[in-house]
């Protein structure tokens, strides 16, 4: 389904909120190697990555995403 926090779909993340789930136990067990999957793709120029559950339709009939989606940070240079 994507990253639950509290029970609650997180829609989206970026590369900081991500390590700090991780950190707090927010992301465990078999959700790490996927969204260090994802993240290792957006360091290889992957705009931003969908993690869904692949055993239900993954999209709303608006066509918005049912799942996390991770993105880069904004950087402010």
């Amino acid at each position: 389904d994507g990253i639950l926090h509290e029970g609650n779909l997180v829609k989206e993340a970026d590369e900081s909120e991500i390590a700090t789930f991780i950190e707090t136990g927010v992301i465990t067990g078999g959700m790490i190697p996927k969204v260090q999957a994802a993240l290792a793709s957006l360091k290889m120029g992957v705009q931003k990555i969908s993690i869904v559950n692949g055993t239900k339709d993954f999209t709303e009939v608006t066509g918005e995403c049912i799942g996390t989606t991770v993105t880069k940070g904004v950087s402010i240079a």
